[in-house]
C-alpha cells in the first residue's frame, strides 16, 4: 500500500520562509505529463508540461528549490519492493540545482549520510534533461529504474519550496506508440544535448521525510 506524502509535504511547506515565497512567485502547475516505455531501446521517456517555465535554481533558506518534481517508481508492482516502501526507485528533480541533472535513487537501500538525498538511498544514475520553455523531458534506462519490461506503477509529485503543489498516484507507464518511438527518443536525447546550463548552487537540501526536500 502506498503512503501519500501530500499532507506531509504541505505541512512542512507551512514552515517555508515567507520572503522566499513572496519574492519568487507561486507554485507551478502541471498541465500534462507522460511516462512511456520503449522495449526496443530499453528506455523510459518522462515528459512534463508545466503552466510556466520551472525554476529549479532559486532556493529558500534551507536549500529547497522553488520548483521540484519527483516520481516514485514501483518497478515490481505485483510483488512489492524489498524495502520498507512500495517504491523501488525515486526519480528526483529536487536535486537538479546541484549538478543540473535528474538523479535516480534506490529507495530499497538506506540513505547515504551527508548526501542531499532527501532520505532516499544511493544514486544509481544521473541523466540530463531537456527544457524547452514549459516542457521538460528526459529518458532513463530500464536498468536504472529496476525494470526489465518498462512497465511499472508510479506516483508523481511536484513541490514549491517543499510544499506539495501537484500529486497523482496509482499511475502506470504506457508503451510508446510505434513507429514514432525511435524518433521521439532521438529528439529527446538531442534536446538533452542542447539543454541550457545554469550556475550550480553550493547550498545543500535538507531531508524531507524520505520524500522531496
Amino acid at each position: 500500500m502506498r503512503t501519500s506524502f501530500v499532507f506531509v509535504a504541505t505541512a512542512l511547506g507551512l514552515a517555508t520562509p515567507l520572503h522566499a515565497s513572496m519574492t519568487s512567485g507561486g507554485p507551478i502547475d502541471v498541465l500534462s505529463h507522460s511516462v512511456v516505455h520503449d522495449p526496443t531501446l530499453q528506455q523510459v521517456i518522462f515528459t512534463i508540461e508545466f503552466d510556466r517555465a520551472p525554476d529549479f535554481f532559486t532556493l529558500d533558506d534551507i536549500g529547497r528549490q522553488h520548483d521540484a518534481f519527483q516520481f516514485y517508481v514501483d518497478s515490481n508492482p505485483a510483488t512489492g519492493g524489498p524495502g520498507p516502501y512500495a517504491w523501488d526507485r525515486i526519480v528526483r528533480g529536487a536535486e537538479i540545482h546541484f549538478d543540473n541533472d535528474v538523479r535516480i535513487r534506490d529507495s530499497t537501500l538506506p540513505d547515504v549520510p551527508g548526501e542531499p538525498s532527501g532520505g532516499w538511498g544511493p544514486v544509481v544514475d544521473a541523466v540530463p534533461y531537456a527544457l524547452s520553455d514549459t516542457e521538460l523531458s528526459f529518458s532513463v534506462s530500464f536498468e536504472s529504474l529496476g525494470t526489465t519490461t518498462g512497465v511499472f506503477e508510479y506516483d508523481f509529485l511536484t513541490t514549491h519550496y517543499g510544499a506539495a503543489s501537484f500529486f497523482a498516484d496509482g499511475l502506470v507507464s504506457q508503451p510508446i506508440p510505434t513507429p514514432a518511438s525511435a524518433l521521439l527518443l532521438l529528439a529527446c536525447l538531442s534536446l538533452q544535448g542542447r539543454r541550457r546550463t545554469h550556475p550550480r548552487s553550493s547550498s545543500r537540501s535538507r531531508r524531507f521525510s524520505r520524500s522531496v526536500a
